[in-house]
């Protein structure tokens, strides 16, 4: 017998029926009688604990944004009408702003750095420079195929009006890369042995001339890919 796939439709209908019958009117607030845990009143659909709060948020006002809370706004706390109950930050984000210097037009980043002068910030799990994670925190997603570059040339900013998603690519029109160490050692034996110019072995490697300077005179670091340039 084969198992009936789920109705998310339904399930949804069947969960704002059963949320509806458990909240009553009190003035101009709409508060749980039903369970609660930890101070938190709760529905549960399937095996889950769902937020009724968020439940009727979302179908008054549309979806949240990922990683939101919710904030009672009313003295109530088991209030659950969508009028009462705001949209509030993600902890991820205040956990950033308290590391940063709104002293001036630039947002200064006062935590740890990068070698090379750029804030460093853990906005996931995975460390990263803070210029990008405030802008996936403020502004959204970095698209695909592009970095964060700061426009005011000021390493330490991280204000999102100061920086831009541009495409990785490089002065020659080529997408930015980074070589790997095989490539690194074919490129300074080459350039040691005179066999190629600068621009040929830049054009061979799809990488820019600098970056080939660098590596014959042996001041670039081979390393992991940045996340800037993913």
């Amino acid at each position: 017998m084969k198992r009936k796939r789920p109705n998310p439709a339904a399930e949804l209908h069947a969960l704002a029926v059963k949320i509806h019958s458990l909240i009553y009117k009190v003035g101009d607030c709409l508060v749980w009688r039903g369970p609660t845990r930890r101070g938190q009143p709760f529905v549960k659909l399937r095996h889950e604990r769902v937020d009724p709060r968020r439940v009727i948020r979302e179908l008054a006002l549309g979806p949240l944004k990922r990683g939101a809370r919710l904030r009672v706004t009313c003295n109530e706390a088991m209030c659950c009408s969508p009028v009462h109950v705001t949209e509030t930050m993600r902890s991820a984000s205040m956990r950033l702003l308290r590391l940063v210097d709104f002293s001036g037009p630039h947002w200064l980043w006062r935590g740890a750095r990068f070698p090379s002068g750029h804030g460093r910030a853990f906005y996931t799990r995975h460390a990263e420079r803070a210029a990008r994670a405030l802008y996936r925190c403020f502004v959204g997603a970095v698209p695909e195929g592009c970095y964060i570059k700061v426009k005011c040339g000021v390493d330490s900013c991280v204000n999102p009006l100061h920086v831009r998603a541009a495409p990785a690519i490089g002065p020659l029109g080529l997408k930015r890369k980074i070589p790997t160490r095989d490539e690194v050692e074919k490129i300074r034996r080459a350039w040691k042995d005179g066999e190629k110019t600068n621009a040929q072995l830049a054009e061979e490697f799809n990488l820019s001339p600098s970056v080939v300077t660098r590596i014959a005179r042996g001041t670039y670091r081979v390393g992991r890919k940045s996340k800037d340039a993913r």
